[in-house]
């Protein structure tokens, strides 16, 4: 199958600052940490204030938005859902992508060993790894037309939850089998109680 070769999007850099953070009353406020694995991680919110928030218009989050790791874990992405539409970001480069690529499937293809490749060709720093929003703007992404990537991500996402779904039966019953063990096994303490 040939692809055409389109640039990427228009990264949108930011600066922000940190003595505006606040309670959790503020506006949600993103960081490469919450950044894992295909999916924005709730866990760890950092909030700011409303003032703060609106003085940093560039990195307002939209519905569609790629969020990608800047420094550290660089190459680290995910879409902005409706419930992080409004947000706010901090060392995340966010892609706005034009017309003819879907955000989804940027992700996937992202953590695919073409996207992991390209990636690290523009991948600096030999102590903390750091990609650039400029080197970003210029990536070239092979994709299919539209159609065929919604398809394709639609079907990378259903095989992402039912591994998440599996991954937690299997936590869930490490856990059963734990428990179990615990009461089969007792401590040598227990016994003699």
């Amino acid at each position: 199958m040939s692809c055409p070769s389109y640039p990427l999007a228009h990264p949108r850099p930011f600066f922000n600052y940190s003595w505006y953070y606040t309670t959790s009353d503020g506006v949600r406020y993103l960081q490469g940490r919450n950044i894992k694995q295909g999916r924005i991680e709730a866990d760890n919110l950092i909030y700011i204030t409303n003032e703060f928030h609106n003085r940093q218009r560039k990195s307002h989050l939209k519905t569609g938005d790629i969020l990608m790791v800047q420094s550290g874990h660089v190459g680290e992405c995910a879409v902005v859902g409706p419930d992080f539409a409004g947000t706010n970001c901090h060392a995340l480069v966010i892609l706005t992508p034009k017309r003819k690529l879907s955000s989804e499937f940027f992700a996937h293809y992202s953590y695919s060993p073409i996207g992991e490749l390209a990636i690290f060709q523009i991948t600096t720093g030999k102590t903390i790894k750091h990609i650039l929003a400029s080197e970003l703007k210029t990536l070239p992404v092979l994709v299919p037309d539209f159609a065929e990537q919604q398809r394709i991500a639609t079907c990378l996402s259903s095989l992402d939850a039912l591994i998440t779904a599996e991954t937690q039966k299997h936590e869930a019953l490490k856990t059963h089998k734990k428990g179990l063990m615990q009461q089969l096994f007792p401590s040598p303490e227990e016994v003699e109680a």
